[in-house]
C-alpha cells in the first residue's frame, strides 16, 4: 500500500533551510531499504509525502511483514530531531503527531496526491524565495 502522510512542526514552528534539507535527506535514507519514496515536499512548517513500505521479514508461512508507519516515522523523527536541535541549537520537539490523509486506493489518487505534494511550494508561493523542498521519485512517471 501507498500512503500519503502529513507531519506538522510544533506550534508551527518555521525551519530553516539546512533543517529542511535535514528532514528531505532523513527521507530519503531510506529510500529503497524500507520503502520507496514517491514524492515529498518540506515546507517551513510541514511535511508532505509519499511513500510505499517495504517487506522487512517473512512470517513463518513466508507472508511478508511489512515495515509498519510508526516505525518508519519514529526513526525519521527521532533523527529530524536531533539534527534540526543541532543545527538550530534549540532542544525539543519538533513534529506535531503525524496525519495519514489516506492510503492511496487508485493509480487516479496517486497521481493526484504525486501533483499536489509536488505543486505545494508553488502554490504557497513560496517558489521565489525558494522556501519549500519538493522531490518527486516515481518511476512510473
Amino acid at each position: 500500500m501507498i500512503y500519503a502522510v502529513t507531519i506538522s512542526t510544533k506550534n508551527r514552528r518555521t525551519l530553516s533551510a539546512p533543517s529542511r534539507t535535514v528532514v528531505l535527506d532523513a527521507l530519503r535514507h531510506f529510500h529503497g531499504r524500507r520503502y520507496e519514496l514517491i514524492a515529498a515536499c518540506i515546507m517551513p512548517d510541514h511535511v508532505h509525502f509519499l511513500w510505499q513500505p517495504w517487506p522487512k521479514d517473512r512470517e513463518a508461512t513466508g507472508e511478508p511483514v511489512f515495515w509498519s508507519l510508526s516505525e518508519l516515522l519514529a526513526s525519521i523523527k527521532s533523527f529530524t530531531v536531533h539534527e534540526i536541535d543541532r543545527l538550530e541549537h534549540t532542544k525539543g520537539s519538533v513534529w506535531e503527531k503525524e496525519s495519514f490523509d489516506r492510503f492511496i486506493r487508485s493509480d487516479h489518487d496517486l497521481q493526484e496526491k504525486f501533483d499536489y505534494i509536488l505543486r505545494n511550494p508553488w502554490d504557497a508561493k513560496n517558489r521565489r524565495t525558494g522556501r519549500g523542498l519538493s522531490l518527486g521519485l516515481d518511476s512510473r512517471r
